[in-house]
């Protein structure tokens, strides 16, 4: 019986340790770095960059050869 009761207080005592130590969450806003921010920019020229070759691609594919046609 002793060895149940040490067992159990054992078992809430890692139980409340675990609790406060996974239980801590930063509620603090992180600052944005200057490498963040180098990271955000590259990000959007990539975004952009690819929007501009979708665009091309778009326009290859759309082609028909009418202009050239006329010159004829």
């Amino acid at each position: 019986m002793i060895y149940f009761f040490a067992g159990l207080l054992t078992g809430v005592v890692l139980a409340l340790a675990a609790v406060r130590y996974l239980g801590r969450t930063n509620t603090q806003p992180e600052a944005i770095s200057d490498e963040q921010a180098g990271l955000n920019s590259e990000e959007e020229d990539a975004k952009e960059m690819l929007a501009e070759l979708n665009r091309q691609f778009v326009r290859v594919m759309q082609y028909t050869g009418k202009e050239q046609r006329k010159k004829e």
